[in-house]
C-alpha cells in the first residue's frame, strides 16, 4: 500500500462517530498489521454484517431477524422511549435501567417548523396505543426540545406522555449523558401538559 492509499484509509475511518485523525491513522495503520488470517477473519465480518444485520421493522434496532429482541419479547414493561438513535437504545440496554421498550424517531427539527408537514407520524401513533407511558428522551438541545414538543403535540392525546426531568443539562446532547445522570432524569420524568 502506497502512503496515499493509507491516507485514504484513515480519511475513511474518521466516518466513524468519534475517531479522530490520530486514531483513525492507528486503526488504518493496524490493518496493515494482521496476518492473511486475520484479515480475511475482518473481511468475514464487515460482509457478514453488511449482509445479515438490519433494522427492526417496529423500532429501527439493529436485529438479524425482522424484529430485534426487544420488540419481540413478552417481559418488558409497557412503556415505550423515544430515543434519537439506536447508539441510545445499546447505551439504556447496557446500563439496565430502563425495561420498557424503543422508538427510534431520529428527525430532529431545526427553526424551519415547515419540516413537519413532511413528516407521517401515523405509524409511531398507532403503536404508542399499546404502551400506558411514551417517555421522549431526546437530547436538550433546541432541536430535541422542538422534536420533542411536537412528539407530545401528536401523541399525548393517545397515552400519558412524559419527558427526562433534571439532569439533562439544556444544550447537552444524549450521547454523553452518564448513567447516573440518565438515571436520575429518568426517575424523576415530568407528564407532558
Amino acid at each position: 500500500m502506497s502512503v496515499s492509499e493509507i491516507s485514504n484509509l484513515s480519511i475513511f475511518f474518521q466516518k466513524f462517530s468519534g475517531i479522530g485523525a490520530k486514531q483513525s491513522k492507528k486503526m488504518a495503520n493496524q490493518i496493515l498489521k494482521f496476518n492473511e488470517d486475520e484479515f480475511k477473519e475482518f473481511l468475514f465480518l464487515l460482509n457478514n454484517l453488511k449482509e445479515k444485520v438490519h433494522n427492526c421493522i417496529i423500532c429501527q434496532n439493529y436485529t438479524i431477524d425482522e424484529t430485534c429482541s426487544i420488540c419481540s419479547s413478552k417481559m418488558r414493561e409497557d412503556k415505550l422511549m423515544i430515543v434519537e438513535s439506536i447508539e441510545d437504545i445499546l447505551r439504556y440496554e447496557e446500563w439496565g435501567i430502563f425495561q420498557g421498550k424503543y422508538f427510534v424517531f431520529p428527525i430532529l427539527f431545526n427553526n424551519d417548523f415547515s419540516r413537519k408537514m413532511d413528516i407521517d407520524i401515523s405509524k409511531l401513533q398507532k403503536y404508542c396505543l399499546n404502551f400506558k407511558e411514551v417517555v421522549i428522551a431526546l437530547s436538550a438541545t433546541i432541536e430535541g426540545t422542538l422534536t420533542a414538543n411536537f412528539l407530545n403535540e401528536n401523541l399525548s392525546e393517545i397515552t400519558k406522555v412524559s419527558h427526562l426531568a433534571n439532569g439533562v443539562p439544556v444544550g447537552a446532547t444524549i450521547e454523553y449523558i452518564d448513567k447516573l445522570t440518565f438515571l436520575q432524569a429518568l426517575k424523576n420524568r415530568k407528564e407532558a401538559i
